[in-house]
């Protein structure tokens, strides 16, 4: 609908008020939801660093969100994290 606007061409509508209206509702229920996928992992690191390597690789993984994907990461209890990304088009899940 947005990248062919040629199809109102043949629709009449009874203003053009009504036509904005109409083409700005249909829009917004055409608009892609995001995906949410939960994945719950066991993060472990016995180098030296531990508990701040850890960190450290769970904030570069949000650091890296863009608008497409947002990734949150949460700690449940050690060594248990919560990995959630939300992608904003369906074709893009398959990317996790």
């Amino acid at each position: 609908m947005r990248s062919n606007p040629d199809i109102w061409t043949e629709i009449q509508f009874p203003s053009e008020a009504a036509a904005e209206e109409l083409k700005s509702y249909i829009g917004k229920k055409l608009t892609p939801q995001p995906t949410k996928v939960r994945a719950d992992i066991e993060v472990t690191c016995f180098g030296y660093e531990g508990i701040d390597a850890i960190k450290a690789a769970l904030r570069t993984a949000e650091a890296r969100n863009t608008d497409e994907t947002q990734v949150k990461c949460r700690l449940v209890s050690p060594p248990l994290y919560v990995y959630v990304p939300s992608l904003k088009y369906s074709n893009v899940a398959s990317l996790c």
